[in-house]
C-alpha cells in the first residue's frame, strides 16, 4: 500500500491511496495443464500428458531458465466403514503424500513442455510443483488422474465417498440455444434422475437410462437456466441383483454458466471530448444496436469517485451475478433400502454468490463534489436522446456514468471529460475558521492561452471577513502556465457563513470561483438561566447583564403557573450536546414529542421540530441490530439492554404521536424485547441493575400494547428496588391492572439518595425521581407526585450539569405533569423590558417569548395581575471569549505532547506549512472512582491544520484502536473510551499544518458522558502556521 499526497504552494494538499504489485523474483516460473478429454474432468493415465511451462522477468518478458525442477506428489485418500455392533456404518477418511517424480529441465526463449505420466494401477490426486532452483521461485496445482473408462474401475473409489458420482459437461459457458453434453457414469439396468436446478427452483427435471458404462445426455441451454443453472444426477441402482459394489444410490452436481445476449444493452455516449466550465454542454445517449432501452445519466466529479474508486455501476453483473443453488435436495435411501446396511452422511455443499465477495476498492480522500444527474429517459427503437446543460462555475474532470434496462436486459456505459478554460482560478482555504483568526488566502491561476498575458485578480468578501491590504493584485504571464499569489484577511468576531469571491479576468475572459465556508467560535456555547416567581397580582423587577461575544448573545422568556421546566435551556443542551451516542441522540428527541402540547410554536417551529425528531429516528434506524436490539455506538456489534427499552419506549410514543416509524423497525424491536422478557433469570446480586433493566423492558412492551403477563408476574415475586417497582407498577398500569400496580407501590418509601451510574442503566438520583413521577401520575396519586416535581423543577431551574438521560426523563415527566395539570384559560404576563413594553400569553402550560435584549447591562420589570404567581426564567445564552478556560484535573490526569515525525518534541504554537506531526494525548484512571465508563475526550484543532483521517487508510490496524468509537470531523475529533482504575490509554491523531495564518486551539477536554465530578481540562491558546 502506498499513501500519496501532493502539496499545493497555498498549503493544501490531496492524498491517494494505492496498491502496486511487488515482484520479489527477476525470474517467475509457471504452468498450464492439458485440458481433459471432452466429457471428463480428469486427465487419463497410460498416456502422456504435456504440461507447458513458462519462465518471465518481472516485465512478463520470456527468459531462459537452466535449473527448473518438477516434482509430482501422490495426495493419498483412504477411506472404508466401520461397522459397530449399533449397525450404523461410519465413514472414515484420511490423506497423506509421497513423492512420485522429481526431473531437471530448461526453458529456451522462456518455454518448455514436460511429460507427465502416471501408470496402471496408480490413480487419483496429485501435486505437481515445479520450481527454480536459482531464486526459488515455484509454481503448483492439483491434478486429477484417472483410468479410463473402458478400464471398468468404479466410481465409488473417488475421493470424498462412495456415493459421489462423477459427472460432467464437455464445457463450462454456453449461450441460450446452445447445446452442451453431460456425461454420467452408468452401471447396467441403472436409471439417472436429471434435476435442473437454479437459485429458485427446479427448471426441469427428467429420467434417462444410464445403463452403459458411459452415458451422455444433450442438454439445449435455455433462458430460464440464465446466468447459471446447476444439474444435479441422481443414479439408481436395482436394489436386487447389483452387477457392482457401488452404493444403490449415488449422486453428483456440477455447474453451467449461460449467457442471454438478449439480457444485454450496449447504451453509447455521444459528447465533446473536453468541456468547458459555465458553458452549454450537449450529451447524446443511444443504443449501439437500436435496442429501446431506459437510462439514467450522471455526471459526476472524478476526485469524489476516487474515494473509494467508485466503479461505475454494471447493473447487468448485478441482476446476472451467479446465483448459489436454491433447491434442498434430499431422500431416504440412505435411511429405508440403503444397500451398505448402514447410514452415510450426505456430501453436497455447492453454490455461491459473487455478490458475497469483499470490497477490495482502495481509499483516498475526499474531494469536493460536483454532482448532476438527469433522467430516467424512455429510448424508443432507433431513437437517440439529447441532454443539453449549462456546466458549473468549475474545473477539474468529470465521468459521465449511463445506467440502462428494458425488460431484464441491463448495460452501461461512461466517460471521462476534462473541464478547463483559457483562463482559470482555484483558491483553497480551511475547512472552517474561528473569529479574531488570520489567514492567507492562496490563490492560483492558471492560462492555457499564449495570448493570455496579464490577468488582474480581485477578491471580495462578507462583512465578518475583512481584507488587510490591497483586494486586487495583477499577474504577468509570457507564456501558458500558472502562477500563484497571496491575500491576507482576518476573521471579525462574527460568527455564521462567510463567503470569498474570486475573480480573475485577461484577455477579455473571466474566471471566478465562490468559496462557502462557516465561521465557528471553537468555544463551546454556554446557557445560564435566571428563575424567579413573579407574585399574585404584584411585580417584580430583575437587572442581569449578557455574556460572552458580541452577536452571540440571546434571551428567552419562559413563564408557567406550574413548576418550571426551563424548557429552552435544557432542550437546547440536548440539542447541543456532541456525542452522537443512541442513548444521547434518543435523549434530544424525546422530549420534543410533547413540545407543542407545552408552549404556542410557530409554524417554522413547529416544522423545525418535526424535521429533527424524524431525522433522529432515521439514526437510530442505524443503531438497530437485526435482532431488533440497539447498540450504544454503530461500531459495537452488540446490543445495549437499557438502552434498547430508551430506544423503543421512545418510538411508541412518537408513533402515538402521528410520527412515521418504519414498522420493520419497531416489529422486530418487540419480538427482541418479548424474547429478552422470556428469557430473563433473576439475579440476586443486583449485577448491572438487572431486575430494573427487566422491568423497564416489560414497561415499554405494555406502552406498546404487546404485554408479558408472564415475565410481570415471575418480577412481581422477586425482591426489588425502588425504581425497578415503579417501572413494573408502570406496566400494570398500562394493561389496565391498576390494583396490581397501586399493591406493588404500596408503602415504599420514595426516598431517592444521591448517585451516578456512569454506564449500563446511565442512571442518577434525579433520573430515578423522574420515572418515580411519571409512575405517580399515571396511577394519580397526586399528592406524592407533587413534592417530587417540585424537586425536579429545581433541578431543571438550576444551572448545573445534568447529564442527557436525567434531563430527558425529568422533562418528559414534569411535560406530562405540565400537560395534565398546568392548564388554564388564559396565561397571561407582562413585562418592561429597558423601557419597552410587552405580554405574553397562551393557553398552554408554558409562554414563551424572545427578548429583544442589548449587550451589557439590561433591566426587566414582571407585572402579574393574575390571581396566581406566575414562574418566570429568563434563559441566556452567549459564547465566551477565547482564552477563558481553565486547566484543571477531578479524579482523571490527562497530559498531551506534540511529536514531531523525527520523534522528538515539538511545540505546536509555532508551525512550518507542510509539517507533519502527532498529537498524543494520555489518560490515566488514578482508581479513586473505580473503572470509569463511557468517557468522552474532544480534541478541537485549528483551522489552519489538517486532521489526517487514518480510517481512509485501508493499513490502518483496527484491531490496535484502543477505543470504543471515535467520530472524526472537519475540525474535531471525539474519542469514546473506558478506563479500568489505575491504568493509562494514549490516544494518538496525525496532523498536518496546511494553511498559513494565526489560528485559535481550544484545549483538549475529557469527561464522563455520565458525571461531570470526572473530568479534566487544559487551557487553549493561539497558533502561528507560517
Amino acid at each position: 500500500m502506498f499513501k500519496g499526497r501532493v502539496f499545493e504552494q497555498g498549503g493544501d494538499f490531496s492524498i491517494d491511496l494505492f496498491s502496486k504489485t511487488f515482484n520479489p523474483f527477476n525470474e517467475n516460473v509457471g504452468f498450464i495443464l492439458p485440458q481433459p478429454s471432452p466429457g471428463r474432468s480428469w486427465l487419463e493415465t497410460d498416456r502422456d500428458q504435456e504440461v507447458s511451462v513458462v519462465t518471465v522477468n518481472a516485465e512478463g518478458k520470456p527468459v531462459n531458465c537452466s535449473n527448473l525442477e518438477m516434482e509430482l506428489y501422490k495426495l493419498e485418500w483412504r477411506w472404508w466403514w466401520e461397522q459397530p455392533e449399533t449397525g450404523d456404518a461410519n465413514y472414515v477418511s484420511q490423506s497423506y503424500d509421497r513423492l512420485v517424480k522429481r526431473e531437471r529441465f530448461s526453458t529456451v526463449n522462456g518455454k518448455a513442455t514436460v511429460k507427465l505420466r502416471v501408470n496402471y494401477p496408480e490413480w487419483g490426486r496429485f501435486y505437481l510443483k515445479i520450481t527454480n532452483k536459482s531464486n526459488g521461485n515455484s509454481a503448483g496445482g492439483y491434478v486429477y488422474l484417472d483410468w479410463p473408462y473402458d478400464s471398468g474401475k468404479s466410481q465409488a473409489n473417488r475421493p470424498g465417498g462412495a456415493n459421489v458420482l462423477a459427472i460432467a459437461a464437455n464445457k463450462s459457458a454456453c449461450n441460450v440455444g446452445e447445446k452442451f453434453k453431460l456425461t454420467i457414469p452408468g452401471a447396467e439396468n441403472s436409471r439417472a434422475l436429471i434435476s435442473i436446478e437454479n437459485g429458485s427452483k427446479v427448471i426441469k427435471a427428467y429420467w434417462v437410462d444410464a445403463s452403459q458404462a458411459t452415458n451422455i445426455v444433450d442438454i439445449e441451454a435455455t433462458e430460464e437456466m440464465a446466468p447459471n443453472a446447476y444439474l444435479h444426477v441422481t443414479l439408481v441402482q436395482p436394489h436386487k441383483d447389483k452387477a457392482n459394489d457401488l452404493p444403490m444410490r449415488l449422486y453428483g452436481i456440477t455447474k453451467m454458466e449461460v449467457n442471454n445476449p438478449e439480457t444485454i444493452l450496449q447504451p453509447e455516449i455521444v459528447m465533446a471530448d473536453e468541456l468547458k466550465s459555465e458553458k452549454p454542454v450537449e450529451i447524446t445517449v443511444k443504443e449501439k444496436n437500436g435496442k429501446k432501452m431506459s437510462f439514467t445519466l450522471a455526471m459526476v466529479d472524478e476526485g469524489l469517485l476516487d474515494i473509494n474508486r467508485f466503479k461505475t455501476p454494471n447493473p447487468h453483473s448485478e441482476f446476472y451475478t451467479r446465483e448459489a443453488i436454491g433447491v434442498k435436495t434430499w431422500d431416504l435411501y440412505n435411511d429405508v433400502i440403503g444397500a451398505y446396511g448402514g447410514k452415510m452422511e450426505r456430501l453436497i455443499s455447492v453454490g455461491g454468490d459473487d455478490n458475497l465477495k469483499p470490497n477490495d476498492g482502495d481509499q483516498a480522500q475526499r474531494f469536493k463534489p460536483v454532482v448532476r444527474f438527469f433522467g430516467p429517459y424512455i429510448l424508443e427503437k432507433g431513437d437517440r436522446k439529447k441532454i443539453n446543460f449549462n456546466m458549473t462555475n468549475y474545473i477539474g474532470s468529470v465521468r459521465i456514468m449511463v445506467v440502462a434496462a428494458n425488460e431484464g436486459a441491463y448495460g452501461w456505459a461512461e466517460k471521462a471529460c476534462p473541464v478547463r478554460n483559457d483562463l482559470m482560478v482555484m483558491a483553497t482555504l480551511p475547512r472552517v475558521l474561528g473569529p479574531q483568526e488570520s489567514i492567507k488566502l492562496p490563490v492560483n491561476v492558471f492560462t492555457m492561452s499564449p495570448d493570455m498575458k496579464k490577468v488582474k485578480v480581485k477578491v471580495k468578501t462578507t462583512s465578518n471577513l475583512k481584507i488587510q491590504g490591497d483586494n486586487e493584485q495583477t499577474l504577468s504571464f509570457s507564456k501558458p502556465g500558472d502562477k500563484i499569489i497571496f491575500f491576507d484577511f482576518k476573521v471579525e468576531n462574527q460568527i455564521g457563513p462567510a463567503k470569498v469571491e474570486v475573480v480573475a479576468e485577461g484577455n477579455g475572459i473571466k474566471s471566478t470561483q465562490t468559496i462557502d465556508i462557516m465561521v465557528r467560535n471553537p468555544i463551546s456555547e454556554v446557557t445560564r438561566s435566571i428563575d424567579t416567581l413573579v407574585p399574585a397580582n404584584g411585580k417584580l423587577s430583575i437587572d442581569f447583564n449578557t455574556f460572552g461575544v458580541s452577536g452571540t448573545n440571546e434571551a428567552v422568556l419562559e413563564a408557567s403557573v406550574m413548576p418550571p421546566l426551563n424548557l429552552k435551556k435544557r432542550l437546547d443542551e440536548l440539542i447541543r450536546y456532541p456525542h452522537g451516542c443512541v442513548e444521547q441522540t434518543t435523549s434530544g428527541a424525546f422530549p420534543q414529542i410533547y413540545l407543542g402540547q407545552l408552549v404556542e410554536l410557530t409554524s417554522e417551529q413547529q416544522q423545525n421540530t418535526n424535521y429533527f425528531i424524524s431525522e433522529a429516528i432515521k439514526k437510530l434506524s442505524r443503531f438497530q441490530n437485526n435482532d431488533g436490539s440497539f447498540r450504544y455506538w454503530p461500531s459495537y456489534m452488540y446490543g445495549d439492554d437499557w438502552s434498547t427499552s430508551y430506544v423503543g419506549h421512545f418510538l411508541v410514543e412518537a408513533q402515538d404521536k402521528g410520527y412515521d416509524i418504519p414498522q420493520g423497525m419497531i416489529s422486530s424491536w418487540v419480538s427482541y424485547q418479548s424474547k429478552a422478557a422470556r428469557s430473563y433469570t433473576h439475579q440476586s446480586s443486583g449485577y448491572y441493575n438487572n431486575e430494573l433493566m427487566q422491568a423497564y423492558r416489560l414497561y415499554t412492551l405494555a406502552l406498546a400494547k404487546k404485554q408479558e403477563i408472564g415475565a410481570m408476574n415471575k418480577l412481581k415475586e422477586q425482591q426489588l428496588g425502588l425504581v425497578a417497582k415503579m417501572r413494573l407498577a408502570a406496566a400494570y398500569a398500562l394493561i389496565g391492572q391498576t390494583e396490581t400496580a397501586e399493591a406493588i407501590v404500596e408503602n415504599v418509601p420514595l426516598t431517592i439518595n444521591y448517585y451516578r451510574e456512569l454506564s449500563y442503566t446511565y442512571g442518577s438520583s434525579n433520573r430515578d425521581k423522574g420515572i418515580v413521577l411519571e409512575t405517580m401520575l399515571l396511577l394519580k396519586q397526586d399528592s406524592k407526585a407533587y413534592p417530587i416535581a417540585i424537586e425536579l423543577s429545581k433541578s431543571l431551574s438550576s444551572n448545573s450539569w445534568m447529564s442527557t438521560q436525567e434531563t430527558a426523563v425529568s422533562l418528559m415527566a414534569l411535560s406530562r405533569m405540565s400537560i395534565g395539570k398546568g392548564k388554564s384559560d388564559n396565561l397571561k404576563l407582562k413585562y418592561n423590558l429597558n423601557g419597552n413594553s410587552k405580554s405574553i400569553s397562551s393557553e398552554k402550560p408554558v409562554a414563551r417569548d424572545q427578548m429583544a435584549i442589548a449587550d451589557g447591562k439590561n433591566a426587566v420589570e414582571f407585572n402579574n395581575s393574575a390571581k396566581n404567581p406566575i414562574y418566570a426564567s429568563i434563559v441566556l445564552k452567549g459564547i465566551p471569549e477565547q482564552g477563558e478556560e481553565k486547566t484543571f484535573e477531578n479524579n482523571i490526569n490527562m497530559t498531551v505532547n506534540y511529536i514531531a515525525s523525527n520523534g522528538s518534541t515539538l511545540n505546536p504554537a509555532n508551525l512550518k506549512k507542510g509539517t507533519d506531526f502527532t498529537c498524543e494525548v494520555t489518560i490515566t484512571n488514578p482508581g479513586v472512582r473505580g473503572e470509569l465508563k463511557e468517557m468522552a475526550l474532544t480534541q478541537i484543532f485549528p483551522s489552519g491544520w489538517e486532521i489526517q483521517n487514518a480510517r481512509f487508510e485501508e493499513s490502518a490496524d483496527q484491531s490496535k484502536m484502543n477505543f470504543d468509537y471515535q467520530d472524526i470531523r472537519d475540525d474535531r475529533v471525539i474519542t469514546y473510551f473506558s478506563l479500568r482504575p489505575n491504568t493509562s490509554k494514549k490516544f494518538t491523531l496525525k496532523l498536518t499544518a496546511t494553511y498559513a495564518g494565526k489560528y485559535y486551539m481550544p484545549g483538549p477536554y475529557c469527561e464522563a458522558m455520565y458525571d461531570n465530578t470526572i473530568a479534566a481540562a487544559q487551557k487553549g491558546g493561539w497558533v502561528v502556521v507560517e
